[in-house]
C-alpha cells in the first residue's frame, strides 16, 4: 500500500479496509502526535455516532486514545473496564460511550507515534485478547508503513522544491545572460557614442561656421551691387548639414544613456508616491495635449533608498512609449502606474489600455535601435534604456505581458534598499 497508493488519505482508506478484514472496524480511527508530542492529529476517522468535526487536531487531553499513548500498551475496554477508569480518574469521557473500545499504540523506533483504534456500540459486537494481539501485530506493520510513506512524502516534497528551486534558477541564469548582453551592448553603444561625439561636434561647429560665413558674403556681395552670384543653394546645402547634424547630436546623446552611467551614482531615500507624482508633473504638458490619463496607486508610507533618478527616467520613457506608439494619432488612452510592497522589494505595475503588441514585437522589444516608429523619428533606444535602468541601476528585473488590442504591462520588481547601500 505504501508503493500504490497516491496519497495519505487513500493509504489510511486502503488500511481501514485491511482491518475490516481482520476483524470488526466499523468504528475506527488513527491517531498521530504531533506538534512536538502536545497535541494528537486524526488523519483518518470512520465512526457512526460521533461527527467529523470531533476528529479535528485538538491538545492532549484524558481520553482513552490519550491513556494508550501514556502507557504505550494496548487497550481492551469493554464498558464496564471504561467506567472503572472513569471512576479512579484515569480518563475522562470524550464522545459517544463505546460499549467496546480496543486501542494500540503505533510504535516506531521504542517511541509511541499515536494510536490505532477500533471501537463497537453495540453490546452485540465485544472484542477479545485475539483481536488485541492481532490489531497489535498489524500495529508495529502499519508503524513501519508510515514511516514508508512519510518517507515517500518528504522525498516527494523535497523533490517538488527542487524542481522549483532548480526552475527559479534556470529563469535567473537567463536573467543574468540577458542582462549581460544588454549590459554589453549598452557598453558598445556608449563607447560608440563617446568616440562619434567629439568628431561629430567639430563638424557641426564647422558647418555652423560655414553657414554664416556664407550668409555674410551674401551680404558683401549684396552691398558692392554684385547679385549674379547665388548664394541660396550654398546656404540651403549648409542648414540642410546642420539640421541633419543636429539630429546626429540629438542621437549621440540618448547613445550615451544606453549605458547606465556608474561613475556618478547618487543613493538617496524618497518617498515613491511623491516622487512619481514629480516625475509625472514633468509630462503634464504632453499628456495634456494628447488628452491621455494617469493614474497612480502608491501608498504614502512606500519609501526607497536607490537611485530615484533611475525611477524617474523608467517612468518617463515607459510613458512616452505608450504616447508614441499606444493609441492611433488622435485617440486618448489610460495609463495605470501600481506600486506595492513585497517583502523588501518594491513591485511597480505599469499597465496602457493600448493596442498591445503583437509577439514577434514584443520579443524585440528590448533590444537597442529596435523601433516600428522609425520613419516618425523615434529611435529603439527608449524600452533598452529602461532594461538598462532597471536592472543595473535598480539592481531589479522587468518583464511585460502584452497581446494584439490588450494593451502592455510591465511588472518591475527591485530592492527597497538598493545592495550597495545596504552593505554600506
Amino acid at each position: 500500500m505504501t508503493s500504490t497508493t497516491n496519497s495519505m488519505h487513500e493509504f489510511y482508506s486502503a488500511l481501514h479496509t485491511v482491518v475490516g478484514e481482520l476483524l470488526y472496524a466499523k468504528n475506527f480511527y488513527v491517531a498521530l502526535l504531533v506538534d512536538d508530542d502536545t497535541a494528537l492529529d486524526f488523519p483518518y476517522a470512520v465512526d457512526e455516532i460521533d461527527p467529523t468535526s470531533f476528529f479535528k487536531r485538538t491538545p492532549l487531553r484524558r481520553g482513552l486514545t490519550d491513556y494508550v499513548l501514556r502507557t504505550g500498551k494496548p487497550l481492551l475496554a469493554p464498558r464496564p473496564e471504561i467506567e472503572r477508569l472513569q471512576e479512579i480518574g484515569a480518563i475522562e469521557r470524550l464522545g459517544a460511550p463505546a460499549e467496546c473500545w480496543l486501542g494500540v499504540p503505533l510504535i516506531l523506533e521504542e517511541r509511541v507515534v499515536g494510536a490505532i483504534v477500533v471501537q463497537s456500540y453495540t453490546e452485540d459486537v465485544q472484542y477479545t485478547t485475539r483481536d488485541q494481539e492481532l490489531l497489535t501485530f498489524v500495529s508495529f506493520h502499519i508503524a513501519t508503513a508510515l514511516q514508508r510513506r512519510r518517507a515517500r512524502e518528504s522525498l516527494r516534497a523535497a523533490h517538488d522544491e527542487l524542481e522549483r528551486h532548480v526552475e527559479e534558477l534556470r529563469r535567473t541564469q537567463a536573467d543574468l545572460l540577458e542582462t549581460e548582453k544588454m549590459a554589453s551592448l549598452g557598453r558598445l553603444v556608449a563607447g560608440v557614442a563617446h568616440e562619434v561625439n567629439t568628431p561629430l561636434g567639430i563638424a557641426l561647429t564647422a558647418v555652423s561656421f560655414l553657414r554664416d560665413q556664407t550668409r555674410d558674403l551674401r551680404a558683401k556681395l549684396k552691398a558692392r551691387g554684385i547679385v549674379d552670384i547665388e548664394t541660396g543653394p550654398l546656404e540651403t546645402a549648409s542648414a540642410m548639414v546642420e539640421s541633419n547634424l543636429a539630429r546626429a547630436a540629438g542621437l549621440v546623446r540618448n547613445f550615451k544613456q544606453v549605458a547606465v552611467d556608474q561613475s556618478t551614482i547618487h543613493f538617496r531615500a524618497v518617498a515613491v508616491r511623491e516622487y512619481l507624482d514629480a516625475s509625472l508633473q514633468s509630462l503634464h504638458p504632453t499628456l495634456r495635449r494628447a488628452g491621455h490619463t494617469v493614474v497612480v496607486e502608491c501608498g504614502p508610507e512606500l519609501l526607497m533608498t536607490s537611485r530615484p533618478d533611475a525611477l524617474h527616467q523608467i517612468v518617463v520613457n515607459l510613458i512616452m512609449n505608450s504616447v508614441m506608439h499606444a493609441w492611433p494619432a488622435g485617440s486618448a488612452g489610460t495609463m495605470r502606474i501600481g506600486v506595492t510592497a513585497d517583502n523588501e522589494r518594491l513591485v511597480l505595475r505599469y499597465e496602457d489600455d493600448g493596442v498591445g503588441m503583437e509577439p514577434a514585437v514584443a520579443a524585440q522589444m528590448f533590444e537597442p535601435f529596435f523601433t516600428t516608429k522609425r520613419e516618425h523619428g523615434g529611435t529603439g533606444l527608449g524600452m533598452h534604456i529602461v532594461y538598462n535602468l532597471v536592472t543595473q541601476a535598480l539592481a531589479g528585473r522587468i518583464n511585460c505581458v502584452t497581446a494584439p488590442s490588450r494593451g502592455v504591462r510591465f511588472d518591475i520588481v527591485f530592492p527597497m534598499v538598493h545592495p550597495q547601500c545596504a552593505r554600506v
